[in-house]
């Protein structure tokens, strides 16, 4: 309501659909992810300047069936709602993690492949060059700028 930006990340994203639109928008995933992750990414000024966009992911819960005041504005094929903005305001929630670099995703999913082998059933590695990751950064600076440019795309 105060128009300031708000970004919901992975569980943050969950709990900002639950906290705007009721629990029933959330649900065990029916295939989690886990891995390195190509997302469809549909217009949006979240997205402004990122052409291809790989990020880490790691969750067994996901958003669905979302409002009308909510636009769906990235998936994957295991995962209708990678991200989503309420309206045209300068709310989002994502639920992959772009804040991840290479070398600590690699870590993270080597460390809880060992520690827990069945991960390994959802683990995809879409991962085809580390440099691609750059550009997740235009993600968190398009969401700065939010407060100084029209959020709506």
């Amino acid at each position: 309501e105060a128009g300031k930006p708000v970004l919901g990340i992975c569980w943050g994203h969950q709990m900002l659909a639950r906290a705007l639109a009721g629990d029933a928008v959330c649900r065990r995933a029916e295939r989690p992810e886990f891995g390195w992750r190509h997302v469809e990414l549909r217009p949006n000024a979240l997205f402004e300047g990122i052409d291809r966009l790989v990020s880490a992911h790691s969750h067994h819960d996901e958003v669905l069936d979302l409002p009308d005041r909510f636009r769906v504005i990235a998936s994957t094929p295991d995962c209708a709602v990678q991200a989503f903005q309420v309206e045209e305001t300068p709310v989002w929630g994502i639920q992959f993690h772009a804040e991840i670099a290479h070398d600590q995703g690699r870590a993270m999913f080597e460390r809880h492949l060992r520690e827990d082998p069945s991960l390994g059933l959802w683990f995809h590695d879409e991962m085809d060059d580390p440099e691609v990751l750059d550009a997740n950064a235009l993600l968190f600076e398009n969401f700065f700028a939010a407060g100084r440019v029209d959020a709506g795309a």
